[in-house]
């Protein structure tokens, strides 16, 4: 009987301990909810969102190193969205993410800490669950898991080594790291926060009382005083157990890099042998309707030059026939010549109208005179055109062509023959 209640006086005193104990740590906990975001970002394994994580500092900076060092208080929050994440999983997430961002003189000092890190979740996390972890200087680091603390550690140097799994040298993803150190680089900032508040469990109550068991103080203190009494055999084989295990994890972390930087290597061959045989059968397309072109160009100049003949077979006729009465010959051949000199005024006026003096020209002060023979046929239909007489300059030459191409002439005169040639004399001057 007295053996029994020295048991009790015990607990009940070791209880009054810890509920003094969780008062002092809710009060530093208040003070870390008053830190402003750092940055907030979106951490993904192999496409799937696990969680939302952000970063909590006194004062703002955009500097890696700054943050792992600066002093004041500081907190990592995650709000799992995976409908549920196993503890083996996220055990072997933060493992790897910790072993390959800090060095090994950082791990064997505080290995039992980092391990007892990766075991905080005694069963499988679920949805709207929401894990803190707060530094506080001199005091050290307290992580909760729905407000239920579940690790402490004294030592400062220990948040810094979980802070470098999201800002260290390999991070999820240099976005996910950028995102976490900057809040104004992710345009999906508010998205994500208002995201991370409205993310709760099915059950809000039944999953914090759920969890309150997994805390500190659910079981006694007495079961955490006899784990730091251990015998330093089986601290030792628990030691090079988890340094074992580390090394397993670390070695199939970087398998799997590997993998990913082959698998990314053949994606990219792949898709540059897709776009050189596209790059092949373009130009070979290109090809086909070139020649296809030149054919039809040549078929069509053909065309023009059977038509020419007609009309010059035509009017060698109508010039014998012509050439019984002299006289009235050279009346009508004196007409058409006045006739046609008046017509080709006109064209000219019409082509001069619609040059456009190329930008390039007037810039130089470039000036100049280009003659272009044309033939009409008796609609005003431009059949062919000749450069007769070019100016020094191409610009204006084409500026001319252009003009002759794009003008409406009217209908020949009927003192003209069906087929006839003018010469256009365009001026391009600046005065």
């Amino acid at each position: 009987m007295p053996n029994c209640s020295k048991l009790i006086y015990r607990t009940y005193h070791i209880f009054c301990l810890g509920l003094l104990l969780l008062a002092c740590q809710t009060a530093a906990a208040l003070e870390h909810d008053k830190l402003a975001i750092n940055g907030i970002a979106s951490y993904q394994m192999l496409g799937s969102e696990y969680y939302i994580a952000s970063l909590h500092l006194q004062k703002s900076s955009s500097n890696s190193e700054d943050i792992l060092y600066a002093p004041g208080l500081k907190r990592m929050k995650l709000v799992v969205t995976k409908d549920k994440w196993r503890s083996r999983h996220f055990a072997d997430a933060w493992l790897t993410a910790i072993n390959i961002n800090n060095n090994q003189a950082t791990q064997k000092a505080l290995g039992k800490e980092i391990f007892s890190f990766t075991q905080i979740a005694k069963d499988a996390l679920y949805k709207g669950d929401v894990i803190t972890i707060d530094h506080t200087p001199g005091s050290g680091t307290q992580v909760r898991i729905n407000q239920t603390l579940v690790l402490e550690v004294k030592d400062d140097n220990y948040f810094p080594i979980l802070l470098r799994a999201w800002i260290g040298q390999r991070p999820p993803s240099s976005e996910f790291k950028e995102h976490i150190i900057n809040r104004q680089s992710n345009d999906n900032a508010s998205e994500l926060s208002s995201r991370m508040h409205q993310t709760l469990p099915a059950n809000k109550q039944a999953r914090y009382q759920e969890v309150a068991a997994w805390g500190l103080f659910a079981a006694s203190s007495l079961a955490i005083s006899a784990g730091e009494t251990q015998k330093k055999t089986s601290a030792r084989k628990a030691e090079k157990k988890r340094k074992a295990k580390n090394a397993e994890t670390a070695k199939k972390a970087e398998k799997r890099r590997k993998a990913e930087i082959a698998k990314r290597a053949k994606r990219k061959a792949e898709a540059a042998k897709k776009a050189e045989q596209k790059r092949i059968v373009d130009a070979a397309q290109k090809a086909k309707a070139e020649k296809l072109a030149e054919q039809k160009r040549l078929a069509e100049q053909k065309r023009l030059e059977e038509q020419k003949l007609v009309a010059e077979k035509r009017l060698e006729e109508e010039r014998k026939k012509k050439r019984g009465n002299p006289l009235r010959n050279r009346i009508r051949e004196q007409m058409r010549k006045n006739v046609h000199k008046a017509y080709s005024q006109n064209i000219t006026r019409i082509a001069q109208e619609k040059v456009i003096y190329p930008t390039k020209a007037l810039n130089k002060g470039q000036q100049g005179r280009v003659a272009i023979i044309i033939t009409l046929n008796r609609h005003g239909k431009l059949m062919q055109t000749e450069l007769k007489n070019k100016s020094p300059y191409t610009s204006l030459n084409k500026a001319a062509e252009k003009a002759v191409r794009s003008s409406s002439y009217p209908p020949l005169p009927t003192q003209l023959n069906d087929m006839e040639e003018f010469t256009v004399n365009l001026n391009f001057s600046l005065k």
